[in-house]
């Protein structure tokens, strides 16, 4: 082996380490993101359960999902710190993203309030749920109703979406208490499609534009532009957004056996 090829294979090891040490590195650094992102976003919950419940103070007692016990604070006129009951928190793929939903379910077994802790919701939408005050319906309800859109709790228009993430992780909250702590028999929800006449023309208005795209027919493209910019923008409220992109790219992506058309 000449001194000219030992020359020349000696930088490309050098690139092989240094290649696998930036490999290590970025898998590394992954991990610790990973890690401090789970115990900050822990920290998070907590300080914003506090802030919607000010009068309240919580202790957590489990996780996957997270539950804290709910107690008054202590004052000179009631010392006692007494159990107000529990707050589960679940999570649900809405618009934007995954949001952070707390159920507080009282000792009676009844929804007291339902409180969204983080979301990345549109703000728009997000005020137009509170708005119309969607949020009211959840009060006192049984934690073994069936917490369904359009069955017991209403959807709200140009908030659909989030209005049937909401009702999911309430549904969730409610009946894991129910069957764990109260030891309720509340059998578990099966998936099931939702296919109206607004999912049926989605499906043919996919169907069609397929086909235009594989036979060239121009003229069709620009129907089928034109009725999905009136159909999915103006009548369905859902045009193409950054934020959705957005969305997609970091794998935040509603089901679509809920929500066929996002």
């Amino acid at each position: 082996m000449t001194e000219q090829s030992i020359k020349k294979k000696t930088p490309q090891k050098n690139r092989s380490k240094k290649g696998w040490l930036i490999h290590c590195l970025a898998i590394l650094s992954l991990i610790i993101a990973y890690g401090l992102g789970s115990f900050n976003s822990q920290n998070d919950i907590e300080d914003k359960i506090s802030a919607q419940l000010p009068e309240k103070t919580i202790k957590k007692i489990s996780s996957s999902p997270d539950v804290f016990a709910v107690f008054n604070k202590a004052t000179r006129q009631n010392p006692n710190h007494q159990k107000q009951g529990w707050l589960v928190v679940t999570e649900q793929q809405g618009w934007g993203g995954p949001m952070d939903v707390g159920a507080w379910i009282n000792t009676n077994g009844s929804l007291e309030k339902l409180i969204v802790l983080d979301h990345r919701e549109t703000p728009v939408f997000f005020e137009i749920l509170k708005n119309q005050k969607y949020f009211d319906q959840y009060i006192q309800k049984n934690i073994q109703d069936p917490f369904e859109l359009h069955q017991d709790i209403d959807g709200i228009s140009g908030a659909t979406i989030s209005s049937q993430a909401i009702a999911k992780a309430a549904q969730r909250s409610a009946h894991y208490w129910g069957r764990t702590h109260f030891q309720l028999d509340i059998q578990k929800t099966p998936i099931h499609w939702q296919i109206g006449a607004n999912e049926f023309i989605l499906i043919v208005l996919y169907a069609v534009i397929l086909i235009s795209a594989v036979k060239k027919y121009r003229k069709m493209r620009t129907i089928t532009l034109a009725f999905s910019i009136v159909f999915l923008g103006f009548y369905l409220s859902t045009p193409i957004s950054i934020s959705a992109f957005g969305a997609l790219l970091m794998g935040y992506v509603p089901s679509i056996t809920g929500q066929l058309f996002w």
